[in-house]
């Protein structure tokens, strides 16, 4: 059966089917095996929400796995075993590593190495742990991670060894060693000859996961015999990708606010998702908050945002410049009455902007003095060939710090400057301070000025 949307899955469990029209879709009340894949939040909201359905039709025993200290082996036996519980057995495995292949080993060390440099060792190990499941590499080798040669680690993880210090993840992946073990079948091997075997008649299974190759044998046996759905927030930046976001993250506010029974002002809704960001979470812990605040009142307002829902992006400030450089006036100057209403002061948008404009012309210079920059460079390119001969030019390494997404994003977006134009950008910038000290005039129409000429003016 079809990859389906989150949408699409919880409107089919709000309608389920009629009749034996083979070419609808199944009712999900039928099917035992579920994977739902992409954003954490909303994959074990919309397997909580299956799991309430699948309630209503006959008694339900609930067996709750943590994927990330998943043994495989003890979760197939339990399946296979017939429990002495009346009813059904429903196995719910969250965050599973099942379908992680050796096409996305790069991007397991990113997200390792990203929530070391962030304090965050229990996702850190979680990534780590993957990571060497799905390379097979032996846990208990006895030659570390930080000395593994660079052709070896090539060989085994596919991508080059990085060059900053490694010791952290041995010591990480050292707590672990006891719990990880690899080599002989693999998890999603011992799981996919369970499936074709078949599951007990009275067993279900859910599944979650963030991230999953679509080639795994396992993801396609699932899409082909039970349900797929895919719960990720549309990538990336563009007008397309934000309004996906939002649409999702606007059914979500208001479904958390249907459930007390309340509703918000239209006008609101804006200024609460630039207050709040596009992070699932907080979307639901805010609208909780809000609706417990409003007591028996059942519309929530303005002032109420303003009473009990903080900024909780520190840089909201610097979503003016991803608008600006993406030349969406219509966003631009939104960002900017709201950043205005809330109090922040002309000077500290203009310096934003200013620094932004000249971190842009640094990067282009650095992109015209270097070769093997060119349009649409992807990352992986980026990060293993284009990147290390620059960092090793002295007067180019205060500029490349920092995690090498975001600097490749950074990279992206000044490639489609030209010198001549930034240092332009600079010069009107500077001009407006000297106004916006000096001339006694609204800060606001200055600063309106400005944009609607870097909006328009020449990249």
């Amino acid at each position: 059966m079809p990859q389906i949307t989150r949408t699409e899955f919880l409107q089919l469990l709000k309608n389920p089917p009629a009749g034996k029209d083979e070419k609808a879709m199944p009712d999900p009340r039928q099917c035992r095996i579920f994977l739902f894949f992409g954003e954490r939040y909303l994959c074990r909201q919309s397997a909580a929400q299956l799991q309430e359905d699948l309630a209503t039709t006959g008694l339900l025993n609930l067996n709750p796995v943590d994927g990330d200290n998943e043994e495989p082996t003890t979760t197939l036996a339990r399946m296979h075993s017939y429990s002495l519980l009346p009813g059904r057995q429903l196995y719910f495995v969250t965050d599973s590593r099942l379908f992680h292949s050796k096409t996305i080993l790069d991007t397991l060390w990113e997200k390792a190495a990203s929530a070391n440099a962030e304090n965050k060792p229990r996702i850190a190990l979680k990534n780590l742990r993957a990571l060497v499941e799905t390379a097979e590499l032996p846990i208990d080798t006895p030659t570390p991670l930080s000395e593994l040669t660079g052709p070896r680690w090539k060989k085994i993880f596919g991508f080059d060894k990085p060059a900053e210090e490694l010791s952290w993840a041995d010591s990480v992946l050292f707590q672990s060693r006891d719990e990880v073990k690899t080599g002989g079948t693999s998890p999603a091997e011992r799981y996919l000859q369970s499936f074709q075997k078949g599951l007990p008649a009275e067993t279900l299974l859910i599944l979650t996961a963030e991230t999953v190759d679509k080639r795994h044998k396992l993801f396609t046996w699932i899409k082909k015999n039970a349900f797929v759905i895919d719960c990720a927030l549309a990538a990336g930046a563009s007008r397309a990708a934000e309004e996906s976001q939002k649409e999702v993250l606007r059914e979500m506010m208001l479904s958390t606010l249907g459930e007390f029974g309340k509703k918000i002002d239209n006008q609101a809704i804006d200024f609460f998702f630039d207050r709040v960001g596009s992070h699932p979470v907080a979307v639901v812990m805010e609208t909780e908050k809000l609706a417990h605040y409003v007591g028996d009142r059942q519309t929530i307002t303005m002032a109420d945002l303003d009473a009990m829902v903080s900024r909780n992006r520190e840089d909201a400030i610097y979503e003016l410049t991803g608008a600006l450089d993406n030349r969406d006036a219509a966003c631009t100057f939104a960002i900017l009455n709201r950043l205005l209403d809330q109090g922040v002061h002309g000077l500290a948008i203009l310096s934003t902007l200013r620094n932004h404009i000249r971190r842009h012309l640094i990067l282009r210079t650095i992109q015209l003095n270097s070769s093997g920059w060119h349009h649409g460079l992807p990352f992986r390119e980026f990060k293993q060939n284009y990147l290390p001969p620059l960092e090793e030019v002295e007067k180019f390494k205060p500029h490349l710090g920092g995690h090498p997404y975001p600097l490749y994003l950074n990279f992206t977006r000044a490639a489609t400057f030209t010198p001549t134009s930034l240092k332009q950008r600079l010069g009107l910038i500077l001009k407006t301070e000297y106004r916006l000290k000096g001339s006694g005039l609204p800060p606001q129409l200055l600063l309106d000025e400005l944009l609607f000429i870097l909006l328009k003016g020449p990249a």
